[in-house]
């Protein structure tokens, strides 16, 4: 798996949303109650599709080093 970079965390606040492409994938990270949580259209708190609840989505873990905001695809 490989780091791609996301933001500075000082320019990713509360509520927002970024789109990295990481080789013919979009994944949508966003900052929410101050978690980051990254994947497709689905509930961040369980993986579910927001159209098929019987649906999963790969989910991609976020990490924070220092001021730095990254997807680990």
């Amino acid at each position: 798996m490989s780091e791609k970079f996301v933001a500075k965390l000082d320019e990713f606040k509360d509520g927002e949303r970024r789109i990295v492409f990481v080789g013919d994938n979009e994944i949508g990270v966003f900052r929410h109650r101050g978690a980051f949580y990254a994947g497709m259209e689905y509930d961040m708190k369980t993986g579910e599709c927001v159209a098929d609840r019987r649906m999963k989505l790969k989910k991609f873990e976020v990490v924070q080093k220092g001021d730095e905001v990254y997807v680990l695809a």
